[in-house]
């Protein structure tokens, strides 16, 4: 659906920022939000606690297909990202940096099979302790459950990682609280209708269950 727009909010004195929503009113919003607690990037948040909010709005285009507007988006931060004016946190798309594929490989490389010592992870875990995240109590917007969700969408999990996950899981029990909780939030939705092949899956799961309690009172 070609529902997004890109807009730039801007400030007389002559800041901006450029940014890419579904709904502008809610973004704004949003925006001012993490203003008033002080939670924006920095230059961002001097410019805001300097002059306040800003003057005026600008839908630079709208009617635009998701992958339309991350491509305008990028093109208008690629031009603006590093003067003097531009208060964007970063030359990012959706939190992700704008790197060229061969960067992002040679970044990928040189990190490949690298662990953190036991010694590091206490570090970093002290160094967060006590420490609240900047997106405690905020929602996530509709704009961004649906980039997360195209994201991992196709995404499956390999064998080895499906047999890790069985194995953490295996002897653990739901609490009575959590079962209430898991019924509660399902209420009231529809389920999509089982596929032939998660059906085969089911009754082969429980056919096993079925063999092993058999041979168990043998």
């Amino acid at each position: 659906m070609n529902n997004y727009l890109i807009y730039k909010i801007k400030w007389d004195e002559g800041f901006y920022y450029v940014g890419r929503t579904k709904n502008l009113k809610t973004r704004l919003k949003e925006h001012l939000k993490r203003c008033k607690a002080h939670k924006q990037a920095d230059k961002y948040q001097n410019v805001f606690n300097l002059y306040d909010k800003w003057d005026t709005v600008e839908v630079i285009k709208s009617n635009l297909s998701i992958n339309d507007a991350i491509k305008f988006e990028k093109e208008q931060l690629n031009a603006c990202f590093g003067t003097e004016w531009c208060v964007n946190a970063a030359n990012s798309i959706a939190g992700v940096n704008i790197m060229s594929d061969g960067t992002k490989a040679k970044i990928g490389n040189a990190n490949k099979g690298n662990k953190h010592t036991a010694e590091t992870k206490a570090l970093i875990s002290a160094a967060n302790r006590g420490q609240v995240p900047w997106n405690k109590g905020i929602p996530r917007t509709a704009e961004t459950k649906a980039l997360i969700s195209a994201a991992l969408k196709g995404n499956k999990h390999t064998a080895e990682t499906k047999e890790k996950i069985r194995q953490g899981n295996l002897g653990k029990k739901l609490t009575a609280e959590t079962k209430t909780l898991i019924s509660a939030a399902l209420k009231g939705k529809k389920r999509k209708p089982l596929t032939a092949e998660h059906k085969r899956n089911l009754s082969l799961a429980q056919k096993k269950r079925w063999a092993k309690r058999k041979a168990k009172e043998k």
